[in-house]
């Protein structure tokens, strides 16, 4: 079964990203540009209407779960798009791409610092997409433990979807 890109958010796209991204009601600076770059919600920099999240802004869950799945279909569904093949992907699958994008950006297909994944999808030699996830966890970074981790949640996701082609 596929799904139809640019209808809704997937479900497992979005309880992935939720539960790598955390809620946060108020507004917070940015680690590394201070107030500059405020975030809410579920990383929400920019709201769905095109205002930047500022000091002292909140939302609710329910608030913040719009926006999340607005930036996704305004954002991630149209690059997504671009994949070959991707009208044969499932919720699944769609969702292990929406993570994924949601987290490093949704122009990463065909982008300078993804040629594995891209070749991946454009091959669709999709049954070894986990070690092109797992490439993008910044090595040696702070970071790596959580990106690695979420890496494996999203390739663990694509492979149910595969699974059940």
């Amino acid at each position: 079964m596929t799904f139809p890109l640019g209808t809704r958010a997937t479900a497992p796209g979005l309880h992935l990203i939720k539960q790598w991204e955390g809620f946060c009601e108020n507004a917070y600076p940015d680690p590394l540009h201070g107030w500059t770059v405020a975030t809410i919600g579920y990383g929400t920099t920019v709201y769905s209407d095109g205002r930047r999240v500022s000091r002292g802004d909140r939302l609710t869950e329910a608030q913040a779960t719009q926006e999340l799945e607005q930036y996704i279909l305004k954002r991630i569904h149209p690059a997504l798009q671009k994949i070959p093949f991707v009208s044969d992907m499932n919720e699944s699958m769609l969702g292990a791409l929406e993570s994924f994008a949601y987290n490093l950006g949704e122009g990463f297909y065909g982008g300078a610092y993804f040629q594995t994944i891209t070749r991946k999808l454009s091959e669709k030699d999709w049954a070894n997409l986990r070690p092109a996830l797992l490439l993008y966890v910044n090595p040696g970074s702070r970071v790596e433990v959580g990106l690695r981790n979420r890496r494996n949640a999203e390739a663990t996701l694509w492979e149910q979807g595969l699974a059940a082609l």
